[in-house]
């Protein structure tokens, strides 16, 4: 059980007993001790001689416990100094300890309410003041680190948030909304891309986003989802890394360009749809990779990757493609895929489509 800094130790009863003791057996092994001569003196030596003799040994053997006894208190009083300092620290590191934890109470509530104001500024019908909550969140990530994963929940959530455009291939740049939804995708690939504002996170979750020019560089990915995505003009994953990727169902309107990209862990492009080009050089896919269901409008460039234990299942490439100088290791699997033209593979290893 913790002892109250404010109550000083007691001292044991046997130390006090103890050293009692030791003063009396010292003082009467003195007395004796000098009573020895005396005893031991003649019987012609007078009695006034003897008593005086007496009495000097027991002055002197009375002085001694005096002494000891003065000492006991010295070391007594020793004791409490330290005590008291003891008991002095304790007292200031338990109250520095309440006001660290009053402080830190303090943080909190006010990074908390920080947050809850720049997220209400998300949901402000004014442009301008949902970008100024982004910001807003940023900076509050980039002074916390705790929160940086949640910020990056807060800003997918927001680009997960319902969008349409009128017309996909023609973009209207000034459109508010738009811009605020650029803002979003800046900041967070900013804090994706490695270097010294990058944020570690667990999750990016992208799922349903709406996402326009949406470009990877030099960017390190942990879980992304982009599961039932959309994304419009040029989607670009460049020098980047990917640990566990998820593109399910997603809908490529515009090129999609992967290049120096390593995919770790299992990725899956199950029932995507890409209606532009899509390119794939000098990449290496480290763990399963499933392309099920999926359909290629334009032509797939392939050239210089690594893939291992793929699955092309069902998948049909409209306008053909081609896999240049490609590895093909661990089990590959092409049941019911097929090409509309030539798919041609060249200085590589691979079963072609029957």
């Amino acid at each position: 059980m913790n002892r109250d800094p404010e109550t000083p130790r007691p001292l044991p009863l046997w130390t006090v007993v103890a050293y009692l003791a030791l003063i009396i057996v010292a003082t009467v092994l003195l007395y004796v001790s000098m009573m020895a001569p005396v005893w031991s003196l003649p019987d012609s030596t007078s009695a006034v001689e003897k008593a005086q003799l007496a009495n000097d040994a027991l002055k002197s053997s009375l002085a001694a416990g005096g002494g000891l006894t003065g000492i006991g208190l010295a070391l007594l009083a020793f004791r409490r100094q330290r005590e008291n300092e003891r008991t002095t620290r304790e007292q200031h590191a338990l109250e520095l300890r309440r006001l660290n934890q009053s402080d830190e109470q303090a943080r909190q509530q006010q990074i908390t309410n920080l947050r809850l104001q720049a997220v209400e500024q998300l949901a402000h019908d004014n442009p301008t003041v949902r970008i100024g909550g982004l910001h807003n969140l940023e900076l509050l990530a980039n002074q916390n680190p705790e929160l940086r994963q949640l910020v990056i929940d807060e800003y997918c959530a927001y680009l997960r948030m319902p969008f349409t455009l009128p017309d996909l291939y023609n973009v209207d740049y000034d459109d508010p909304e738009f811009q605020v939804r650029r803002t979003v995708q800046r900041i967070l690939v900013r804090h994706l891309e490695r270097g010294d504002q990058y944020w570690e996170h667990k999750i990016v979750p992208l799922s349903g986003a709406f996402l326009h020019h949406m470009q990877f560089r030099d960017c390190e990915l942990h879980r992304p989802t982009f599961v039932n995505c959309i994304f419009t003009g040029d989607t670009i994953f460049e020098d980047t890394t990917l640990h566990t990727g998820k593109f399910h169902m997603a809908t490529f309107h515009g090129p999609l360009a992967i290049s120096r990209t390593e995919f770790h862990e299992s990725t899956g492009f199950n029932e995507t749809t890409m209606i532009d080009e899509t390119t794939l050089r000098d990449s290496v896919f480290r763990g399963t990779v499933r392309w099920e269901r999926s359909t290629m409008h334009k032509k797939l460039d392939c050239s210089e990757t690594e893939f291992r234990d793929v699955r092309f299942t069902d998948t049909r490439w409209m306008a053909g493609g081609t896999f240049r100088s490609c590895g093909f290791s661990g089990s590959t699997v092409w049941d019911g895929s097929r090409s509309d033209s030539d798919l041609a593979f060249e200085n590589g290893s691979a079963e072609p489509l029957s």
